[in-house]
């Protein structure tokens, strides 16, 4: 949705909460959780590139700012147990903001 800034006004809550008056309704439902995000995507969680026999065991992760698991170029990669979820006890509702787990797969090789 694009919205100029302009046309929001801004109100300091308590705590770290904002309220947000809009000129028009844009169609926000109460008791859903909205969230807004840079769509920058400038680092990943775990970057791996032309490598081989990577193997990714008991990992959780609660929060990648942006990437999460970016394999390139890369051979044998293999996950067994990759959580990706917030922590019960923080209040987020999202574990990452742009892709999971990026794989780009080479099906097919020169020899």
């Amino acid at each position: 949705m694009d919205m100029p800034m302009q046309a929001l006004r801004f109100v300091q809550l308590k705590g770290n909460a904002i309220r947000i008056y809009f000129k028009r309704d844009i169609g926000f439902k109460k008791g859903l959780i909205y969230q807004n995000r840079d769509v920058t995507r400038d680092c990943a969680a775990f970057f791996m590139q032309y490598s081989k026999n990577i193997q990714l065991d008991n990992i959780r992760l609660y929060f990648m700012h942006g990437m999460g698991v970016v394999s390139q170029y890369c051979e044998n990669v293999r996950m067994n147990k990759v959580v990706v979820r917030p922590d019960d006890k923080s209040d987020r509702t999202c574990a990452a903001w742009a892709d999971i787990l990026h794989l780009q797969v080479v099906a097919v090789r020169s020899k």
